[in-house]
């Protein structure tokens, strides 16, 4: 139980990493830690209008 937890761990933390240098390399520039609230924000107004983000998450994985 304990390794499986450790995989599932490792595995969230390499996902955050991507994604947080996708994120980068569209912005151009890094996050900073002060730039988190702003996008959390702008992504909930996206999934509020219109679950925005989640049909183009959609979109890309069914290629």
């Amino acid at each position: 139980l304990q390794r499986e937890k450790e995989i599932q761990r490792k595995a969230r933390t390499r996902r955050l990493i991507e994604v947080g240098g996708a994120v980068e390399s569209v912005l151009g520039h890094p996050i900073e830690k002060e730039d988190i609230p702003n996008l959390i924000a702008f992504l909930e107004q996206q999934e509020k209008r219109g679950n925005y983000f989640s049909k183009a998450m959609k979109k890309i994985d069914s290629f």
